[in-house]
């Protein structure tokens, strides 16, 4: 079983894919890197094939609010999260959602990396840390991620 973790930011998606869950997330692939739109994605997740998708939505807006400068932010994170969640189940995928407040069991960056043992990066690939972590919460409890429409029935 394949899963593939997406952090969704404005005008910048990474993407990391782990295609053998006996493996620690390290041992995965970068699915993306700073794509700027949804094209590349889907083209790689076809070549993929995951039964999973996960993808961190609107977590600016669990912790604290919208605000001007989160506001473009969190209308494209969702946009793209309900353009996935409505076509990539017709090619069998599951997608699940959560925001940070969900998943992270409270844990700070750092620690969610440690705990995950994840490949390192830096600069713009360092996004691909929190999706190594996001792959390895979800094998832990998949149960903190919801459908995108239980996510937005809850809301």
């Amino acid at each position: 079983m394949t899963v593939v973790a997406l952090d969704i930011d404005l005008r910048r998606i990474h993407g990391w894919v782990l295609s053998d869950l006996t493996q620690p997330v390290s041992e995965g692939e970068m699915l993306c890197v700073n794509a700027p739109d949804l094209g590349p994605v889907f083209e790689r997740i076809a070549e993929v094939k995951p039964r999973t998708v996960l993808i961190e939505c609107a977590s600016p807006v669990a912790y604290r609010g919208p605000s001007q400068k989160t506001t473009s932010w969190v209308i494209h994170n969702c946009a793209c999260t309900g353009i996935l969640s409505a076509l990539l189940p017709s090619a069998g995928v599951s997608v699940r959602v959560a925001p940070s407040s969900a998943w992270t069991c409270s844990h700070s960056a750092a620690l969610r990396h440690k705990n995950a043992h994840v490949r390192q990066f830096t600069g713009k690939e360092k996004c691909l840390m929190d999706c190594q972590a996001m792959i390895h919460y979800y094998l832990i409890e998949p149960e903190k991620w919801k459908t995108y429409h239980q996510w937005i029935a809850e809301l």
